[in-house]
């Protein structure tokens, strides 16, 4: 059956699934989120100059002059998706067009966007597609700002968690951390107040649970040169100093000496009673001071991209791999 034949049937049959009726008229971009809408679903056709009041169809005629708008169009769409533009009579007076919009293998993007069509609305409907866990030292926030801005200006669908912001009044931290796990991706922002940060190398411990933690994890480093990004450009260390033994010796002491001052505190209070908190952040410390030369040595071994470099590049690199999953 031809692609003309299957609307006149729908039209008789009032039948809706796959199938859009657009009068009088709608907006290029809306017309792009129908055609991701089908291309994301099984595929569909876009009707132009069928009035639909949700129980009867009307129709009326098409001034949509659609096939001169197919260029426009298609360039709305960021994704290559095979569509049919054509017109027809129905009657003698009534001029309908259509596109038919084949199924996608890939997901369909409008302007950084995904949509499905809404199964009662009939409607384009935002996909939240990916979760992303932005993981930063509030030092470096102004980074992460930067970070957050570029990303959802590719990927607008995406949904960027970040501590302070999504955590609410009282609601236990612990338990947003541990929520990570349920995250797509996550971003980290290395720098030395990063690797030196009890809530962010927690963060990175709890990730690091999850088995496919390195298919999920994209870092920024920090470089020397990315201080001109700062609100203060005069502060002082922010270079994550990762890439050479010495610089990683330099934490691991750091966190060493972290862990001697709570357990001489410990050892100062002595009762049980009064050291119930030390114990836990002990256990805390202890795990960090363990699990942090793993994840210098995983950072050590990929290749490191300075802030600067991804900014320039739109942070392409992490953008189209959200993109593709």
């Amino acid at each position: 059956m031809g692609i003309i034949q299957a609307i006149k049937n729908k039209i008789k049959e009032k039948d809706r699934k796959n199938i859009v009726f657009i009068h009088p008229i709608v907006s290029n971009d809306e017309i792009a989120k129908y055609i991701s809408g089908f291309s994301n679903g099984n595929g569909g056709i876009i009707l132009f100059g069928i009035k639909d009041d949700g129980k009867n169809l009307w129709i009326k005629q098409s001034a949509f002059k659609i096939q001169e708008k197919e260029v426009v169009i298609r360039k709305l769409v960021d994704t290559d998706v095979k569509l049919t533009f054509g017109d027809f009579y129905e009657g003698e007076a009534h001029k309908l067009e259509y596109i038919y919009v084949e199924k996608s293998e890939e997901t369909v993007y409008v302007n950084g966007d995904a949509y499905k069509i809404h199964p009662l609305s009939n409607k384009p409907q935002l996909i939240i597609s990916k979760r992303v866990f932005l993981s930063y030292c509030q030092k470096d926030s102004c980074i992460a700002d930067l970070v957050e801005e570029r990303i959802k200006n590719k990927v607008r669908s995406v949904q960027i968690s970040r501590d302070i912001r999504d955590v609410k009044y009282k609601e236990s931290f612990s338990k947003f951390m541990n929520s990570i796990g349920d995250h797509d991706f996550v971003i980290t922002i290395i720098s030395d107040q990063y690797l030196k940060s009890r809530n962010c190398m927690y963060e990175i411990v709890e990730t690091m649970r999850d088995r496919n933690f390195l298919d999920k994890l994209f870092y920024v480093v920090i470089f020397e040169d990315d201080v001109k990004y700062y609100n203060d450009p005069t502060s002082t260390q922010i270079a994550a100093d990762i890439y050479c033994l010495s610089g990683q010796e330099n934490y691991l002491k750091y966190w060493q000496s972290e862990e001697n001052e709570l357990m001489k505190s410990i050892s100062e209070l002595a009762d049980p009673l009064l050291i119930s908190n030390h114990v836990e952040e002990l256990r805390i410390i202890t795990k960090i001071k363990l699990e942090i030369l793993e994840f210098m040595n995983i950072l050590r071994d990929r290749k490191g991209v300075s802030f600067g470099d991804m900014l320039d590049s739109d942070f392409e690199d992490i953008v189209s791999h959200i993109k593709s999953q």
